[in-house]
C-alpha cells in the first residue's frame, strides 16, 4: 500500500548526487522516512517510477512547508517534472471493515464521496483525500488516503470500499496516531448521514 508524501513543486540536480526535490517531506506528515526507503513517483502523464532515499537535506535549503529529500542517481531532474507525486510504502497498523445497506436503493458512491473545486474526493463533512483527481469509482480498485479532522487534530487513513446493490464494504487501513479510536465513530457517523444503515465492524491488527 502507499501513502502519498508530496506533489513535487521544484527538483535540484546535483552532480554525482541525483536530484533534491522539494518540498520532499511535509512538515505535517506523520511519515517516518529515512535513508534508503523505497520512493513512488507517479508523474503528471501517469507513467511511474520507483527509486530510492539517498539523503534528508536537513542541514541543506530547507522551506516552510517541508524538508527536502534526495533521490536516486540514476534519475535527472527531466524525470522529475512538477507535479509529481512522491508516495512512500505504508504498512498499516490495523484495519477496519464497516459494513452496511441500503434500505432504499442501490448505493452510488458519488452520493457518499463528492468532488471538491480543486479535485479532491469529500467524505463527510471533514475528510479529504490528499491526492487530487481521484474519482469515486477508483476507491474499488484502489486504497485513497485521507486526511480527516477529528477531536482537534488532522487523522490520515486509508479507504477501499466494495460495493454491491445495497450493501457497501468500507474498508479502513489505520496509520497508529493518537486519534485512531475516533475514526470508526466519525466514519460511522458519516454513512448513517447518508441514509445507510452500519450492520457490522471488524477489526484486525496488523504486526
Amino acid at each position: 500500500m502507499r501513502k502519498l508524501l508530496s506533489r513535487v513543486d521544484d527538483v535540484f540536480q546535483i552532480a554525482e548526487r541525483g536530484c533534491v526535490v522539494v518540498p520532499g517531506i511535509p512538515r505535517s506528515s506523520d511519515a517516518r522516512i529515512k535513508i534508503g526507503d523505497g520512493v513512488w513517483l507517479t508523474r503528471p502523464d501517469g507513467s511511474e517510477a520507483n527509486t530510492v532515499v539517498r539523503g534528508i537535506e536537513m542541514g541543506g535549503r530547507i522551506r516552510d512547508s517541508g524538508i527536502p529529500i534526495l533521490l536516486g542517481a540514476e534519475l535527472t531532474k527531466d524525470d522529475i517534472p512538477p507535479g509529481t507525486l512522491l508516495s512512500v510504502e505504508f504498512a498499516p497498523s490495523a484495519t477496519v471493515v464497516i459494513h452496511a445497506k441500503s434500505e432504499t436503493g442501490p448505493i452510488e458512491l458519488e452520493s457518499l464521496f463528492s468532488t471538491t473545486e480543486d479535485g479532491q474526493l469529500q467524505f463527510g463533512w471533514s475528510a479529504r483525500s490528499r491526492r487530487r483527481g481521484v474519482t469515486p469509482g477508483e476507491l474499488e480498485s484502489c486504497d485513497v488516503e485521507f486526511v480527516d479532522y477529528i477531536m482537534e487534530g488532522f487523522v490520515p487513513y486509508h479507504i477501499n470500499v466494495s460495493v454491491s446493490g445495497h450493501t457497501l464494504t468500507l474498508t479502513m487501513s489505520l496509520h497508529g496516531t493518537n486519534r485512531d479510536e475516533y475514526i470508526e465513530p466519525q466514519v460511522c457517523h458519516y454513512l448513517r448521514q447518508a441514509g445507510l444503515t452500519v450492520t457490522s465492524t471488524e477489526h484486525r491488527t496488523n504486526g
